[in-house]
């Protein structure tokens, strides 16, 4: 009883770690000060900062390597200056690097999830339409858990024929046929290794993939820092040209979603297109929001969205101004502002029609302040 009772206490130190980011662990990045990228090249490189000028980048670590026929892929840690360049700006401007097949937020430290639209805030006249889409929509997958590194040795530069613990400076199985990540993953912990996938310790294995463990429980979030460490000490042993880590991801009961809504649809319309169907055919994911100006006034585009384990919400307000097309040429410019101040000044008479749509402020009154809304209009700053 009492070495049971040891052995629980010992189990639940284990899972009971002091979590800290990957700054704290020494790396230097953490979630907001970072992104992850995917590169492909021709040839085996090392990756330094001046290879990402785009970002002003300040530092680079290794998440993972591969190397098959389209030659070898990476997958880095790119640590930015935060007072530079924002999560968002980064991830764009490191996109147009040739070299970058893929650029997401640093999923290996925990994330608040971010949902942007198109724009926070836009101005349209009367019987215009603006569409508000989505531009990024990127959660923190919580369900997300690393075990251990799989690896590829060459075959040439280290002979495992006669391996121990002094090979490597770590413990390591053979893995006997190619598989997945979830098939490797229930071979190692389910304790029924029914296809033959795993060898013996320390064994050989005839594929030259070979995995070697981390955590027993997985690690996730603000420890996920551990895997980067030990990944880097895995990839630069003798004779390793290939490292990733092995990750379990659990599946969430909840099904994503989106639900828009408008607050004054006196003021505008909304009207909902595209998007994906996920799950049933009515639930669409990505739509795009079409607003069309009905009256003076404001109106607040929301959405909240949903994806597996954690939700975000954004908002557009869209400010609807009148017509203001005094001319009736059709468009809203100088030459309208310029007439409405004629009116102002009394040089011209005022018309009912021309008042109906050049009152932009809706105060029934048509002034140098509607002549006003109009030239910012016509500058494009509203």
């Amino acid at each position: 009883m009492k070495r049971l009772l040891m052995c629980l206490i010992a189990l639940i130190m284990s899972l009971c770690t002091v979590s800290v980011s990957a700054a704290e662990g020494g790396m230097g990045w953490d979630g907001e000060n970072s992104i992850l990228v995917t590169v492909t090249v021709d040839a085996d490189k090392d990756f330094a900062p001046e290879d990402f000028s785009e970002i002003d980048c300040i530092g680079v670590t290794v998440a993972g390597k591969k190397i098959d026929d389209n030659g070898y892929t990476y997958d880095l840690i790119l640590q930015i200056d935060t007072e530079k360049y924002d999560l968002i700006e980064a991830l764009e401007a490191v996109s147009e690097n040739p070299v970058v097949t893929k650029a997401i937020r640093n999923v290996y430290d925990y994330l608040d999830p971010i949902l942007v639209l198109s724009s926070t805030e836009h101005t349209i006249r009367i019987g215009e339409s603006y569409n508000v889409d989505i531009v990024l929509f990127d959660t923190y997958n919580s369900n997300h858990f690393y075990y251990g590194i799989a690896f590829t040795v060459d075959p040439e530069k280290v002979d495992l024929s006669a391996a121990d613990e002094n090979t490597f400076g770590f413990d390591f199985i053979p893995v006997m046929a190619e598989c997945s990540n979830r098939d490797l993953y229930d071979a190692l912990y389910s304790g029924y290794d029914a296809a033959g996938l795993l060898g013996e310790k320390f064994g050989v294995s005839p594929i030259n993939r070979y995995y070697t463990m981390v955590s027993e429980f997985g690690v996730g979030g603000e420890d996920a820092y551990r895997i980067i460490e030990a990944l880097n000490g895995v990839l630069y042993s003798n004779g390793v040209i290939a490292a990733e880590p092995v990750h379990m991801e659990f599946p969430c009961a909840r099904m994503p979603s989106e639900q828009w809504t408008i607050n004054e649809p006196a003021v505008a319309e909304m009207t909902l297109s595209g998007g994906s169907p996920v799950g049933i055919p009515e639930n669409l994911i990505g739509q795009t929001a079409t607003v069309k100006g009905l009256s003076i006034g404001k109106a607040t585009v929301r959405l909240s969205a949903n994806d597996n384990s954690q939700g975000a919400s954004a908002t557009c307000e869209i400010n609807v101004i009148n017509s203001g097309d005094a001319n009736g040429d059709g468009y809203l410019d100088n030459l309208d502002a310029a007439l409405v101040l004629k009116y102002d000044a009394g040089l011209n008479e005022m018309t009912d029609e021309i008042q109906g749509v050049s009152d932009m402020n809706g105060d029934s009154i048509v002034d140098n302040l509607d002549a006003v809304i109009m030239l910012k209009y016509d500058a494009g700053l509203l």
